[in-house]
């Protein structure tokens, strides 16, 4: 499987529309951020499902064990653990969220609550809790850079009562999660992250 293909939705019972606004241009993101931080530097291929737009984005910095990495054109992803939990500037984004560390949440059958706060239409925030359970879905070989990464696959599926989601995790052989995709908000839809 080539990275970031394959990965289509995996909402049910969910109105997910698409992302309003500018976003990336497909087959951008080759330049470095204006802030200074080079293209050499940590960074992740990020691709928005809905629209397919995709973007190299480069870390700009580390805080309470998150990491924030940014778009030249300034939309940014935040990452806990290699769990996404923020997003700026795509429209309706998630601007936070209360979840365990991803080395607690992929193993098969852990069981936990996640929460996710989204900036709705209003500008306002809105606050949504789910019961999530990981199951284990299975291996699967990456290919990228001319290499091929050992993965095995986690399911995570939330819900509550208002719909029902799944994120999915490619964990390489060392524990580290190489790619993923992850719900940034039930508006904007899923986020597709490559770390390799």
């Amino acid at each position: 499987m080539a990275l970031l293909l394959g990965c289509g939705p995996m909402v049910s019972d969910s109105p997910m529309s698409a992302v309003a606004g500018r976003i990336l241009k497909t087959g951008e993101a080759t330049t470095a951020p204006s802030n200074g931080t080079t293209p050499d530097g940590p960074s992740v291929v990020v691709q928005v499902v809905a629209t397919g737009a995709t973007g190299r984005f480069y870390r700009v910095a580390e805080n309470a064990g998150k990491d924030t990495f940014m778009h030249p054109d300034g939309l940014a992803i935040v990452l806990r653990g290699g769990g996404l939990v923020g997003t700026r500037g795509f429209g309706n984004d998630m601007m936070g969220g209360a979840v365990p560390p991803l080395n607690q949440i992929l193993r098969d059958g852990a069981r936990h609550q996640r929460v996710i706060e989204v900036l709705d239409g209003q500008d306002q925030i809105t606050t949504w809790v789910f019961d999530c359970e990981t199951t284990r879905k299975g291996d699967e070989v990456l290919s990228a850079l001319r290499q091929e990464f050992q993965t095995t696959i986690f399911e995570e599926t939330c819900t509550n009562d208002a719909f029902t989601f799944s994120n999915r995790y490619w964990r390489g052989r060392g524990g580290r999660v190489l790619q993923s995709l992850e719900l940034a908000s039930p508006a904007l839809g899923y986020v597709a992250i490559v770390r390799i």
